[in-house]
């Protein structure tokens, strides 16, 4: 008899978490349209080098939005690690897509 895997409590926990977290966030912003889930964040860039945008996620309205945290200023350097996310995620995920950054 085969037995059925089960994943770990804490695992479906967390994955509801970070979702709820997210629409909450996305709700107290007031960023457009209304939150529908979570996409991954891993990317691969055109060098074949791999990085993590800290989230994607689409809206009902069919709007992909990449949402960064920076806690330093935002810089040259900065914008253009935010371009290249843009630019992955425009190509694999072939949508409108909504920029929203939060700096201290």
């Amino acid at each position: 008899m085969k037995k059925k895997q089960v994943y770990q409590l804490n695992d479906r926990t967390l994955k509801y978490q970070t979702l709820a977290q997210t629409k909450r966030l996305h709700q107290y912003l007031g960023l457009p349209g209304e939150f529908k889930t979570r996409l991954p964040q891993e990317i691969v860039f055109p060098n074949m080098d791999f990085g993590r945008a800290d989230e994607y996620y689409i809206t009902k309205e069919g709007l992909l939005v990449n949402f960064e945290e920076e806690s330093g200023n935002i810089t040259e350097k900065t914008k253009e690690k935010f371009s290249k996310y843009v630019i992955f995620a425009s190509y694999r995920y072939m949508r409108k897509l909504y920029l929203a950054v939060l700096s201290n």
